[in-house]
């Protein structure tokens, strides 16, 4: 089995106290087909709003979230979307962080 070399080589970043940039952008299929999925420095923002509202949410319903899903690159986003550009339209709030 041919090892692939990590498509993510992030810096550790706690957005919130209890979300992590890698909660975020972790990504099983990026890890196994070695797509690069790496935020740039404004859709990092981005995603610390994003937590902050998570963090919102995890309080008022007193339980441990469990994100599947908060970012992804516009290369992972068209290999997992790639028979369906208009999805891929639709669904380009995750490329800017915006939407989970």
């Amino acid at each position: 089995m041919q090892t692939l070399p990590a498509p993510c080589a992030l810096t550790p970043v706690q957005l919130t106290t209890n979300v992590s940039l890698e909660d975020l952008v972790r990504s099983e299929v990026a890890l196994r087909r070695g797509i690069k999925n790496e935020p740039d420095a404004e859709t990092i923002e981005n995603l610390r709003v994003l937590a902050g509202g998570l963090e919102e949410i995890r309080a008022l319903l007193g339980v441990p979230l469990h994100v599947l899903s908060g970012y992804r690159s516009e290369e992972l986003e068209r290999f997992l979307t790639e028979r369906d550009y208009a999805a891929w339209a639709r669904r380009r709030g995750k490329l800017l962080g915006r939407d989970s």
